[in-house]
């Protein structure tokens, strides 16, 4: 076929058996919400699909089968060097160095201040990373080795997620981080900084306490707790006012 050509087929009954179930996995993976998700091959059969398919077009010719005619427009055309797979088609090896591409891709969007971007690509990564570590027993080397990879991209995810006044989810990945490596200043610094804008100030002065033992970070820990009080002194006025409306 040539680029803006259309083609046309016609298709008998007894060779369309299996399409409602392949044309539902081809549907399933191109759904938005499924970027950034890992792609399981799951098992699937005529029994699996007995509530449907999610697809009423599809439901219909499973219960009404019938001939088909498909029609092929060849919008463009992409060279094998321009294609981007997708994570379910990578090889192992090809998916580990995915993630650190993704990384280097998010840092790069990072500096460009385009968060939201850069927090799309550190997801991808760790969806990518998941699919991996499935692949391992865990506390075994090759584990301890992927998920260390984890760190990194959890510790950009948090800065990202401050960035764009995101505090539960930066506090989250922050916490993520602290689980892999507990006395990680930024991971604290950034936890403690998410958890004021969260109210949850005296979460925040644990993480501050713990980060003033660690070295360098007596101005950071000292600015923190200043802005912590100032937020006690904000939400207990705040209180004061709803209970005194309480009793009037």
């Amino acid at each position: 076929m040539l680029v803006d050509e259309v083609s046309q087929f016609d298709v008998e009954l007894t060779e369309l058996c299996t399409y409602p179930m392949v044309s539902k996995k081809l549907r399933d993976l191109v759904k938005p919400e499924e970027k950034g998700h890992s792609y399981a091959h799951e098992h699937m059969c005529a029994a699996a699909l007995s509530a449907g398919t999610g697809y009423p077009e599809l439901d219909e010719l499973m219960r009404d089968p019938r001939p088909l005619r498909f029609i092929f427009h060849l919008l463009s055309v992409t060279q094998p060097e321009e294609y981007e797979a997708e994570s379910w088609q990578l090889t192992p090896e090809q998916k580990i160095q995915s993630v650190e591409t993704l990384r280097l891709e998010g840092n790069q969007l990072f500096s460009q201040k385009k968060y939201e971007e850069a927090i799309d690509k550190y997801r991808e990564a760790l969806g990518r990373l998941d699919t991996l570590l499935l692949r391992e027993k865990p506390g075994e080397p090759e584990w301890e080795e992927l998920d260390r990879k984890n760190v990194s991209l959890y510790s950009n995810l948090s800065q990202c997620y401050l960035n764009v006044g995101n505090m539960y989810e930066a506090a989250e990945t922050a916490s993520e981080v602290l689980s892999r490596d507990p006395e990680n200043a930024k991971a604290l610094y950034r936890r403690a900084r998410a958890r004021i804008g969260c109210w949850q100030l005296d979460e925040a002065e644990e993480d501050l306490k713990k980060l003033a033992l660690l070295p360098n970070n007596e101005a950071l820990v000292k600015a923190e707790m200043a802005i912590l009080a100032n937020k006690r002194v904000e939400f207990n006025n705040s209180k004061k006012k709803t209970y005194s409306k309480m009793f009037k």
